[in-house]
């Protein structure tokens, strides 16, 4: 069950969402009825067998104590106020029960590559030509193509050349092979940049997997550039992701929800995604280049949407509202849990009180503690699940 941040102009339904019907509502409403309905024909019955009517009002009134359960109503409250405080941290927002219906079996958060690493988190440590090939025109040739794309990398080479971008040159035939990197034709030329995998896959030859990995070693990524078939340069590039994305990623990981990356970048890996943040690489997956374009009709940006869950539009913003959605339908599950027990027991110890004749131990004063102990479990249970 994927999710994906989209844009819009204006939400709706605020003040709807917040405030209409919620399951407590509806629990409260049913629990009345059928508690009631249970206590009149329990105490009709006592009634019938024991002659006593005290003790069939006793019984009766007993009953419809348990099952008006205190647990109700926090159970979507509770999880709401604790999730919506999590989420405005980040600038996000959930704005009632529907965010957990809707969100909470999410398990993969699907983002582009630019909202892991934006233009701080990218570094060019070198540059190193081949075959005569002068630096000012490989830097060309490379922006030219990546700026089309979309890159991360696109920012490091607009700044090199002043952010004129009237310099870059019509990249025609842009096309991506999944993992390795773009192919795109500039003035007849054929234009390759990516990894090692890319440039074998075409025959050009590339310098020895030891020469890569002097700078592989030391957390950096090669990523090549051909032109028409023979290699022309090699660009060093280092990724440092921000702390606000580190935190998210771990939000994310710490809420069982995977991360699928929309790239076209050949640094952006499982592995590489590994290393940088310290999770393992089956957390990670490279969304299909085949799933690209149902991805960007996902997230196509819209006039108006209802506020069932809102963010700034930043990775850190919208990982923080998912896991609020998901981590809000395990409150609420647990709250659930929590208030059927207490209806459970209490009928059986109603039961068991009348069988033995105790009744008289129902005081008013059992009667109040017995919603409040489990209230009490219930908050503590609640305080378990961390964000």
């Amino acid at each position: 069950y994927p999710v994906v941040n989209r844009k819009t102009d204006q939400v709706s339904d605020f003040m709807k969402l917040s405030l209409s019907m919620d399951s407590s509502d509806r629990f409260g409403r049913n629990l009345t009825l059928v508690g009631t309905a249970l206590a009149l024909v329990v105490a009709l019955f006592t009634f019938l067998f024991t002659k006593q009517r005290h003790l069939a009002v006793t019984i009766m009134t007993a009953m419809i104590c348990v099952f008006a359960s205190v647990v109700n109503l926090y159970s979507v409250c509770y999880p709401l106020l604790r999730c919506s405080k999590k989420a405005a941290q980040f600038n996000g927002l959930v704005s009632g029960e529907k965010c957990g219906l809707n969100y909470g079996d999410v398990n993969v958060a699907a983002v582009e590559a630019k909202s892991l690493f934006p233009p701080a988190a990218v570094m060019l440590n070198g540059i190193k030509t081949f075959e005569g090939m002068r630096i000012d025109e490989a830097i060309l040739d490379a922006a030219s193509v990546l700026s089309t794309a979309g890159s991360i990398m696109t920012d490091v080479f607009l700044k090199i050349i002043g952010n004129r971008t009237e310099l870059l040159r019509k990249a025609e035939n842009l096309h991506y092979e999944d993992g390795m990197g773009l192919s795109a034709w500039i003035d007849n030329r054929r234009i390759l940049i990516g990894n090692r995998d890319l440039m074998a896959s075409h025959n050009i030859r590339v310098p020895s997997l030891d020469y890569e990995r002097r700078f592989t070693s030391e957390g950096s990524d090669l990523v090549y550039l051909s032109t028409s078939g023979e290699l022309t340069a090699v660009f060093i590039f280092t990724l440092h992701p921000t702390i606000p994305t580190e935190e998210a990623v771990q939000v994310l990981y710490s809420s069982d929800i995977a991360l699928s990356v929309k790239t076209i970048d050949s640094i952006v890996t499982k592995e590489r995604l590994s290393s940088l943040f310290a999770i393992e690489p089956n957390f990670f997956k490279i969304l299909p280049s085949k799933l690209s374009r149902l991805y960007d009709e996902c997230s196509q940006p819209v006039k108006i949407r209802p506020a069932v869950a809102v963010n700034n539009g930043s990775f850190a913003s919208m990982a923080c509202s998912v896991a609020a959605s998901k981590r809000m339908k395990v409150m609420m599950t647990v709250a659930q849990v929590v208030m059927v027990s207490s209806i459970i027991l209490g009928t059986l110890l109603i039961a068991v009180f009348g069988f033995l004749g105790a009744t008289k131990q129902l005081s008013p004063l059992i009667m109040f503690c017995y919603p409040m102990i489990w209230l009490i479990i219930h908050f503590l249970l609640q305080k378990l699940i961390r964000f």
